[in-house]
């Protein structure tokens, strides 16, 4: 189904179950990939996926469609990868951050990291 008849198709009440399920499925593996490069754990990427698709529905109506659907599902998805990691972090369980976020999330980072070989940060 082409984008904008997707799109189309998910406003539409109507036709919405059925738009949705082909989003999903023409979407999840490249999204899932995506998030598990930051999350890196395949049951925590799930759930990150699961909420991902769970906020594209909620916020449709937002799409504005100034950039591709992919585009802001993504942006979406790192989104709510990037909480997971905080919200892990807050309760003071290990999370795994890229090295180079160290420069592009300042604040995110706290006084306890520790460099290893593979080149990302360990919270304990």
């Amino acid at each position: 189904m082409e984008e904008l008849a997707l799109i189309e198709a998910l406003k539409n009440p109507i036709r919405s179950e059925k738009a949705f399920a082909i989003l999903v499925e023409t979407y999840k593996e490249r999204l899932y990939w995506h998030i598990r490069r930051i999350v890196l754990q395949h049951d925590f990427a799930d759930d990150v996926l699961q909420n991902t698709f769970i906020k594209v529905f909620r916020n449709l109506d937002g799409f504005k469609g100034e950039s591709k659907l992919f585009s802001w599902m993504y942006r979406i998805a790192t989104n709510e990868a990037l909480t997971y990691l905080k919200t892990e972090a807050k309760k003071g369980l290990s999370v795994i951050w890229p090295a180079e976020w160290t420069h592009t999330h300042k604040g995110t980072i706290s006084q306890q990291e520790k460099y290893i070989a593979t080149g990302w940060y360990v919270f304990q």
